[in-house]
């Protein structure tokens, strides 16, 4: 996992992923860390999982902040490591919709992605559903939050899962503060 940064250059976003992918030291000067030696890690480690039996998956979170086509370009080349079986790695880029936008203005960055998915906003009974899950992944899968509670939750957040997260997470810590069971 990898996150997008605004000024990233390929050169970065190949030496963030080589470095998720290799346990090897790489040099720390970027002047070391030439295209063509990140690409021969990256394709190195896709062998040797393969031959381990191990799936691949890159993942970079806030894509939408990549605002050079050109980083976004390197994303395809990581998309050509394929062998008979198919593709060697999965790439998931997370970001918000405009990075839908612009993947769609790269024709042969959109023709190498099969799927994709925008998460809406939820709605009141999603919001309960996704709290009650969350809480029950940290062992805790009786409700915490009153009807009311969970109705102020979702207004305020507007259904959007990281603001829900938040609100949830400071009602917690007032609700621990506080002494509340």
């Amino acid at each position: 996992v990898c996150g997008a940064q605004p000024q990233m250059t390929p050169l970065d976003l190949l030496r963030l992923v080589a470095r998720g992918m290799h346990e090897a030291a790489l040099p720390a000067s970027r002047s070391d860390l030439l295209a063509d030696a990140m690409v021969e890690i990256i394709e190195k480690a896709l062998v040797e999982n393969a031959r381990d039996g191990r799936r691949t998956v890159v993942v970079i979170d806030e894509a939408h902040m990549i605002d050079n086509p050109s980083v976004l370009e390197a994303t395809r080349l990581l998309l050509n490591f394929q062998d008979a079986g198919g593709f060697r790695l999965t790439l998931l880029l997370l970001g918000h919709p405009e990075l839908a936008a612009r993947v769609a203005e790269l024709k042969q960055l959109a023709q190498r992605i099969p799927i994709t998915c925008r998460l809406e906003h939820f709605d009141r009974p999603d919001v309960e559903g996704y709290i009650q899950a969350r809480l029950a992944v940290a062992g805790r899968p009786d409700p915490l939050f009153t009807k009311d509670a969970l109705d102020t939750i979702h207004q305020h957040s507007g259904g959007i899962p990281r603001r829900i997260n938040t609100l949830c997470d400071v009602s917690l810590a007032v609700g621990s503060a506080q002494g509340a069971a």
